[in-house]
């Protein structure tokens, strides 16, 4: 649909995540806390590897025989965030993780509901300015 054909009484999405690197703006303009984050993806592995125990076949068959495909192999392949970047949020390695990843993930395991009940809050990117975000959020026609 072009913006001519836009209802211009529309309100815009302003819960769509937004895109990476705007210029001199460094990361998303939202992000959330890592530390609500990982207990959540910590209580999955646990969950996960009491149900797929270390020696039974998970995955895809390789060859000769079947893979075993692990809790943050399975997330990446489910949600597209590298392994290396799941293990960082797990093991709360950074103070703050992209919305967009958060919600990958969240989605994977089926817990993307977290987001919108406020379990796991979204919050302005501390990296950016006030002003930088303020004029961001008025671009998307949100404030």
């Amino acid at each position: 649909m072009s913006t001519a054909d836009a209802d211009p009484d529309a309100r815009p999405d302003c819960s769509s995540p937004p895109p990476v690197s705007r210029g001199k703006r460094l990361g998303e303009a939202e992000v959330v806390l890592t530390k609500e984050l990982a207990p959540v993806l910590r209580a999955w592995v646990v969950r996960w590897m009491a149900s797929y125990p270390r020696g039974q076949n998970i995955g895809h068959n390789g060859g000769g025989g079947h893979e075993f495909l692990g809790p943050l192999e399975w997330l990446h392949q489910e949600s597209g965030v590298r392994p290396r970047q799941i293990s960082r949020i797990k093991n709360e390695e950074q103070r703050f993780t992209s919305l967009t990843q958060a919600e990958a993930l969240l989605m994977a395991i089926s817990r993307e509901h977290m987001l919108h009940t406020g379990e796991i809050h979204i919050i302005p990117n501390p990296n950016w300015s006030q002003e930088q975000y303020l004029e961001y959020m008025q671009e998307r026609g949100c404030y």
